[in-house]
């Protein structure tokens, strides 16, 4: 996508770990979208750093951020190197603790 061509995606990854969580929620929500481009820009995301962040908003007690993160975890978790980058990054329990409640 040509956003990504002009530079935003580490832009992008910076804000998911801002201090305001709404900034994260919709930094998390343009990745999501971008990733619905392809595998390519799935893997382009994961690989800029997104995953670490997204993994501790997905722990949030801000339920609607936790949402946000999860969903976006699971587009960029459709590509191999991205579900390695969640059991790197310990993102395996804050998965299953946010599907059980």
């Amino acid at each position: 996508p040509k956003v990504l061509q002009e530079g935003a995606l580490d832009p992008l990854v910076r804000l998911l770990g801002s201090d305001d969580p709404e900034i994260c929620f919709e930094a998390a929500g343009a990745l999501n979208n971008l990733a619905a481009t392809g595998a390519q820009t799935k893997y382009e995301i994961a690989m800029a750093g997104a995953m670490a962040p997204l993994i501790r908003m997905m722990a949030s007690s801000d339920v609607k951020l936790a949402a946000q993160a999860a969903g976006t975890l699971a587009s960029l978790c459709e590509i191999g190197e991205a579900q390695a980058q969640v059991v790197l990054e310990g993102g395996l329990r804050p998965a299953v603790s946010a599907v059980r409640s």
